[in-house]
């Protein structure tokens, strides 16, 4: 049986929908353009302009922040010990 496309590959954003889309303002999206740092554009045809949602995600990808090995440590350690404290208030109950 054949798969059903991928529509997300071609799929086409008008510019308000990738704004809202993206969750920033018209004036943050504009500064975006001006320092040109936004999605890779497709023109339809002349006049018409829009971002394919592939790439909409690529560019938010590539603005992912990750988190520093302090910050995954610090993460753990209280997730460690919040086990350590259901722990012991376990054995104290009991």
């Amino acid at each position: 049986m054949l798969e059903p496309p991928n529509l997300d590959l071609v799929r086409v954003l008008t510019r308000p929908e990738t704004i809202k889309a993206v969750g920033v303002s018209e004036k943050t999206w504009e500064r975006l353009e001006a320092l040109g740092d936004v999605p890779t554009k497709t023109r339809l045809f002349q006049g018409r302009v829009g971002y394919r949602l592939v790439h909409v995600k690529e560019w938010l990808d590539a603005r992912r922040e990750t988190s520093t090995a302090r910050e995954l440590i610090d993460s753990n350690w209280k997730q460690v010990g919040a086990t350590a404290a259901a722990v012991v208030a376990k054995a104290v109950r009991q």
